[in-house]
């Protein structure tokens, strides 16, 4: 799969579409909403381009949502030279503000860089909405 990497300005989303990805008192991301799901993530974990995305439609569109953090697409980068944030071709046609981010391995793969990797996205992750949606 071809990918167009994103420029290094760009903010992205990643939504939170289980309770338990983020801390109920503080209501901060957890790593678990970083790990992919060799189901649900088979090509990258998916994120939402915010400067091409209407955030309470996007995150209406799901069953139900906890809102969403920023994360700026430079410093992803700068985490790990293997992790990248981009568009496939059908997406950019399809879907033009949903991303992928590329580079993280599935925790059965390499449960170390896994945790490792997550961990660092929530590091560097910005609480954006926490307003809880339903369809």
């Amino acid at each position: 799969m071809a990918i167009t990497s994103l420029s290094c300005e760009e903010i992205v989303l990643r939504a939170l579409l289980k309770r338990n990805w983020f801390h109920e008192d503080t209501k901060r991301i957890k790593a678990d909403a970083f790990i992919r799901d060799p189901k649900r993530d088979p090509d990258g974990l998916s994120v939402n381009i915010s400067a091409r995305t209407d955030v309470s439609l996007w995150l209406a569109g799901f069953n139900r949502s906890f809102g969403a953090d920023t994360l700026h697409t430079g410093r992803i980068r700068n985490i790990d030279r293997g992790i990248n944030v981009g568009q496939a071709e059908e997406d950019a046609r399809k879907q033009p503000d949903h991303a992928i981010l590329i580079g993280l391995p599935f925790s059965d793969d390499d449960p170390e860089r896994a945790e490792s990797l997550a961990s660092h996205l929530v590091e560097i992750s910005r609480t954006f909405d926490r307003t809880q949606r339903r369809r």
